[in-house]
């Protein structure tokens, strides 16, 4: 049991690998990235510009998905053909 709560408590504070790019909108600014880290709090996004931006989740007003892995895989390889 112990060791099932301190592997919650480590993946709490992992770095997320998901490839998706957002538009996140806030109270105060639009944020374009990458989900980097979050928690019940905040999230960290990774922006295009690789600057690392904390929010804080009660200001965000809406979040959009930009693009998936997939979408950049297939317009690859439609450029390709």
């Amino acid at each position: 049991m112990l060791n099932f709560l301190n592997r919650q408590e480590n993946s709490a504070t992992e770095t997320l690998t998901d490839p998706t790019m957002y538009c996140i909108e806030t109270t105060q600014r639009t944020y374009y990235g990458r989900i980097i880290f979050q928690d019940d709090v905040q999230l960290k996004l990774q922006t295009e510009e690789n600057k690392a931006v904390k929010i804080l989740k009660e200001n965000i007003k809406r979040v959009q998905v930009m693009r998936t892995s997939v979408e950049r895989e297939t317009q690859s390889k439609w450029k390709q053909h």
